[in-house]
């Protein structure tokens, strides 16, 4: 068998830029030499120059490559290169439509069941940012994103949702049931067309249907972070919590510009997550989630949206007990649980150590690249 070769397609820069470097480290701490080449995660793979990666693979000659989210058969590999495809996202991956590849990893443990595939969970290396801050920039932070202009156009009024089981074929019933916030396919054209008439950019057709496809199962999660926030902006206003958001597009909004803070990444995200006394983390697929890890490897205390997979195997649970990495339910709870921690800075320490102790134990990209080269 010949020497293990490993090539990480995931863009150089920004956060998925972090991943890479983060897995292209692992990968060499295991011996394995690797390379990391760019090329983005979907749904901009149409942006992918096939030429270059085809001369990278040659000059490379790798026996394994490893992406996110990007079906084998959009990827110029030559027969003989085992493809793991990590999904963080299957309405982008398309699993439903065939093989992702020969190794499919799923990040989230109930996707395995009807999607198929592997779990592989999400991890970090943030421990090596592992710090205890002296002072706080802010009571409470979110670091997450909201849609893009360029994809889908979020409506500055209330939006009502509609469960469907026209949205994804194969979701099954107790999920239908259990994801509170779909929307059908003509209300799907209807934001396209709002996005498109905003932005004055209209959509290539050969995408239009996997913006489509996306923006239906996914916009449940944007729903929830607006939900969240237009509850917590005026409790911080009540209790004069200061508020701070980090990434993609807040800006664009102007209820929620004020307290957007920029885009961060790497050791500037792990200080952000270190000088907030609580970061708040609310995702509309699970709570297995890059960011409550990344928090408590780099030694701060997140506090979570309970979600409904909490409890299942291979949930939020069995990865973090609640009492290093709490959750809450709704705006009356979020509001005593923030108004709790942020009075008792001694039990967020508490947390804050044994989670993080678990995460760096338990939880790192080395150890899920022993597992990739382990199948």
């Amino acid at each position: 068998m010949p020497t293990r070769r490993v090539m990480i397609l995931l863009p150089t820069a920004g956060y998925y830029g972090v991943m890479g470097e983060a897995l292209r480290e692992a990968f060499a701490v295991h011996g394995v030499p690797v390379t990391h080449v760019c090329a983005p995660i979907r749904p901009h793979i149409e942006t992918l120059d096939a030429e270059e990666l085809r001369r990278a693979l040659d000059e490379f000659a790798p026996t394994d490559v490893l992406s996110v989210n990007i079906p084998r058969r959009e990827l110029p590999l030559p027969s003989g290169v085992s493809y793991h495809c990590w999904i963080q996202d299957p309405y982008c991956a398309e699993v439903k439509d065939g093989p992702c590849a020969e190794h499919v990893w799923m990040l989230i443990k109930h996707w395995v069941d009807w999607w198929g595939g592997k779990y592989l969970p999400c991890a970090t290396d943030f421990g090596k940012y592992l710090d205890a801050p002296s002072e706080y920039d802010a009571d409470i932070a979110i670091a997450s994103a909201m849609p893009p202009l360029r994809m889908v156009f979020f409506p500055h009024d209330p939006v009502q949702m509609v469960r469907t089981n026209e949205v994804m074929g194969r979701l099954p019933d107790y999920l239908l049931e259990s994801r509170r916030f779909m929307c059908d396919p003509p209300y799907a054209e209807e934001l396209l067309a709002r996005a498109e008439e905003e932005t004055g950019i209209t959509l290539n057709p050969a995408l239009r249907p996997l913006a489509l496809t996306h923006y239906q199962g996914s916009i449940n999660r944007h729903v929830q972070r607006k939900l969240l926030l237009d509850a917590l902006i005026p409790a911080c206003q009540r209790r004069n919590w200061t508020l701070a958001l980090v990434g993609p597009d807040w800006d664009r909004y102007p209820k929620y510009r004020p307290y957007h803070v920029g885009m961060l990444g790497g050791p500037h995200l792990a200080r952000f997550y270190q000088r907030a006394k609580v970061n708040l983390h609310s995702n509309g697929d699970s709570n297995v989630h890059w960011r409550p890890l990344e928090c408590l490897a780099a030694g701060a205390f997140v506090l979570s949206e309970a979600h409904h997979s909490d409890h299942e195997p291979g949930g939020f649970r069995s990865m973090l007990p609640e009492e290093v990495a709490p959750t809450f339910s709704g705006p009356e709870q979020l509001e005593e649980k923030l108004d709790y921690y942020l009075t008792h800075a001694e039990a967020r320490r508490q947390a804050i150590e044994a989670g993080g102790e678990i995460v760096r134990r338990d939880h790192t990209f080395v150890q899920r690249a022993a597992t990739i080269l382990e199948s």
